[in-house]
């Protein structure tokens, strides 16, 4: 993939253990919480392995056997070396896609060298979403201090390389006292970023992919989840198995341990294992389908935009979801409201924020069939008011779900998540009497000021919206979310009904 993608949504190897997020993020590139690392370093000397000897036809299986499995412990350097293991990496991937890799580089860098990746990519994405220059490099900060020093290795259209850190791959193979490990484990990372780039030179996936949030959280599984996929594929032929799962267990830690995790760091472990985890599933059950090669190119080539289709491979393409997806960002988009007039720029993100259950496959097939079944259409916008920067946006989640039963369960679940000792909750219903609105309101301490957060879920029939801001008039929420709902159930929305009755793929 393209380094536009691995900066929207997580593509590179990241390491799990030192990322941080805060509940309300936009999407998995916002996911980490380190300081920037402002300086910038020249890249050192490229590393560039001789030309692929493997015949293109087939995987010749003995071609990792066949080379020396040397570590930075024996006579060779660290660079050395791993010219060494990129070339084997880079003859298994031609070989078994059938793309040609030629001019594809290596570096190994300094952490500040792929920030200046980063940075490049994230502004462009930034552009694209603020009409305000001023508030999309103040984003474009904001995004950098949580992504510095969390990238193992990431591919570049740009330069046509894999770039990796030097600090974190030293560590990564320090952590690793056998050699031959060692060895399978670093093959694995660089056939991962190998297959990116044979992607990337077969769909171009750099200059077609969408430049949306949302879009992009769900493309990163995509693209990510092949990338395991095929990683996986690989190193069964190529025996480096057991080092794919050293490199798993760097990125995420033991599985069984998610559960205990503090709320911030569980929520960056979720977005992060969403994109290969749930990616590498959705992927390798549409491998099993009748034509499974030809559907897997036809998804790389147009992959779908909507998170929840990750989770329900099955119905896939489920383009009468992502219909009723655009009638309920449509409706948000109509409405005559504060936060819809000039200097408010809507964003839409990830109703998903991941899913971490990878421990425990009973709540995890009842969590997606929650999202799947129970919930017919879910949307997510952020609203910024790009005249001031310093404001946090204004969080807005759309659920329908398929009765008016349902969705007051949900209602009642998200109110629920919201009520804690320091928060003050109501609940009415508004003007009309259709709507009923459950609010809370918190105190957190911002820097040396305090403010308020206002949380409000309303519902109404089928729909469910959930309004978080901070420092807002709480009149501005309920008059949001009754023009919502209303807009929504009154019969000028018959057409959003049916088409939620009707289950098209």
């Amino acid at each position: 993939m393209g380094l536009r993608h691995s900066i929207v949504s997580g593509s590179g190897l990241r390491v799990c253990s030192q990322v941080c997020l805060r509940p309300h993020s936009l999407i998995c590139a916002l996911i980490c919480a380190l300081a920037l690392l402002s300086a910038c370093s020249n890249v050192p000397p490229e590393i560039t392995p001789g030309p692929a000897q493997v015949p293109q036809s087939a995987l010749d299986t003995r071609v990792a056997s066949s080379t020396p499995r040397s570590t930075p412990g024996s006579t060779l350097s660290l660079d050395q070396w791993l010219r060494s293991v990129f070339a084997t990496a880079r003859k298994l991937v031609e070989s078994h896609s059938g793309t040609s890799l030629d001019g594809l580089s290596l570096h190994v860098v300094s952490d500040a060298r792929i920030d200046v990746e980063v940075r490049e990519e994230t502004r462009s994405l930034a552009l694209a979403q603020f009409n305000s220059p001023n508030y999309a490099n103040y984003f474009v900060e904001r995004v950098m201090q949580a992504q510095s020093g969390t990238y193992l290795a990431l591919y570049s259209a740009r330069h046509n390389a894999i770039f990796t850190s030097r600090r974190l791959l030293e560590r990564f193979v320090a952590g690793i006292d056998d050699t031959t490990i060692a060895h399978e484990a670093v093959l694995a990372l660089l056939i991962h970023e190998a297959v990116h780039a044979a992607d990337d030179r077969r769909h171009n996936i750099n200059a077609v992919r969408t430049l949306d949030f949302r879009a992009a959280f769900a493309q990163s599984a995509v693209y990510e989840g092949h990338a395991q996929w095929q990683t996986r594929q690989l190193c069964a032929l190529a025996a480096c198995v057991e080092g794919l799962q050293r490199l798993d267990r760097f990125m995420f830690g033991d599985a069984r341990a998610n559960q205990a995790l503090q709320p911030s760091t569980a929520v960056s472990r979720n977005v992060i294992e969403y994109a290969y985890i749930e990616g590498e599933r959705f992927i390798g059950s549409l491998a099993t389908r009748q034509r499974g090669p030809q559907l897997l190119e036809q998804l790389l080539g147009d992959p779908p935009v909507d998170p929840i289709q990750i989770l329900d491979p099955d119905s896939w393409p489920n383009n009468a979801r992502e219909r009723r997806n655009h009638s309920l960002v449509a409706a948000l988009a109509d409405l005559q409201h504060h936060w819809n007039s000039t200097g408010f720029r809507h964003v839409q993100t990830s109703p998903l924020k991941g899913v971490n259950l990878r421990a425990d496959p009973a709540r995890r097939a009842a969590a997606v069939d929650g999202f799947t079944r129970l919930l017919t259409a879910m949307a997510a916008v952020e609203i910024h008011d790009t005249r001031d920067k310093h404001k946090p946006p204004v969080e807005v989640t759309l659920l329908e779900g398929i009765t008016a039963e349902t969705a007051s369960l949900f209602a009642r679940t998200l109110q629920s998540n919201n009520v804690s000792r320091r928060a003050v909750s109501a609940e009415s219903v508004d003007e009309a009497g259709a709507t009923r609105l459950l609010r809370t309101t918190r105190t957190i301490k911002r820097g040396r000021a305090h403010s308020r957060i206002n949380t409000l879920v309303a519902f109404n029939g089928r729909y469910v919206l959930q309004l978080v801001a901070v420092d807002s008039d709480s009149s501005l929420l309920d008059d949001y979310a009754s023009k919502a709902l209303d807009s929504l159930t009154k019969p000028a929305g018959s057409l959003i009904k049916s088409a939620a009755s009707t289950n098209l793929r």
